[in-house]
């Protein structure tokens, strides 16, 4: 509901500034916004657990390299 209120003020606003004009490119950018987060949505916990991977294989390798 939030999100809806947001995009419709945001295209009255533009409306309003540009006579219609501007809603085009208003959209486009809207369009791409969600395209953007979704793939950062699907990609970020991936590089999270590789990261939890990496720190933990450094984590044993220093692990070993103290017991030493």
């Amino acid at each position: 509901m939030t999100i809806n209120s947001a995009t419709a003020a945001t295209r009255l606003t533009s409306t309003a500034a540009t006579g219609g004009i501007g809603n085009p490119f208003v959209s486009t950018v809207e369009t791409g916004t969600a395209t953007v987060m979704s793939f950062t949505s699907i990609f970020i916990p991936i590089l999270a657990f590789i990261l939890v991977l990496f720190i933990f294989f450094v984590g044993m390798k220093l692990f070993k390299k103290i017991m030493k």
